[in-house]
């Protein structure tokens, strides 16, 4: 039986349906993302038709969906950890009894002053496990006080097999 894993996100970019679309292959995967058209979107970012993930988009009734997805899935993947739709999906993953890990990447760490960083620190560290994809985002945890143990590392890209037989417009044998 597959693993059921919770995803909040902010807007689909076709990195993120590529990774999205491997994750669900192997797990049973639900994505909830904010709306998306702003009419500043690139139109080649919508979300196709033909993917391994179920969908929502957060709407007013975010609250009883991210409830109920609390109690359906096994884990939660937070990547809107500053946000009011990841703070509440934490409190619901977490009352559930639930594993939530948090998603980061990108993230850049600052002096956001004394009560910022402590509010931060302590949003991070609600979290069981903090996932990087390697040693700028672990600067970024750690400048936060998260401990070395929570952070669990995976190799991201978003190049498939097709892309790799092309570097630089030269064919490249990958025997």
């Amino acid at each position: 039986i597959f693993m059921k894993v919770c995803s909040v996100s902010n807007y689909f970019s076709p990195y993120k349906i590529k990774l999205f679309n491997e994750i669900g292959k192997s797990v049973d995967l639900t994505a909830v993302i904010l709306p998306g058209d702003d009419g500043n979107r690139n139109s080649e970012w919508n979300l196709p038709e033909d993917v391994n993930f179920k969908t929502y988009v957060i709407d007013r009734n975010y609250n009883k969906l991210i409830k109920r997805l609390a109690k359906e899935n096994d884990i939660l993947i937070d990547s809107m950890y500053s946000t009011k739709y990841g703070m509440l999906a934490v409190s619901a993953f977490k009352k559930e009894g639930k594993k939530v890990l948090m998603d980061a990447d990108g993230g850049i760490p600052k002096d956001r002053g004394f009560i910022v960083n402590k509010a931060m620190s302590f949003f991070m560290n609600r979290h069981d496990y903090m996932i990087s994809t390697g040693y700028s985002t672990d600067l970024y945890y750690k400048y936060y006080g998260v401990p070395e143990d929570k952070l669990r590392h995976y190799r991201f890209s978003s190049l498939s097999d097709e892309d790799m037989k092309v570097i630089g417009g030269t064919a490249y044998n990958a025997t």
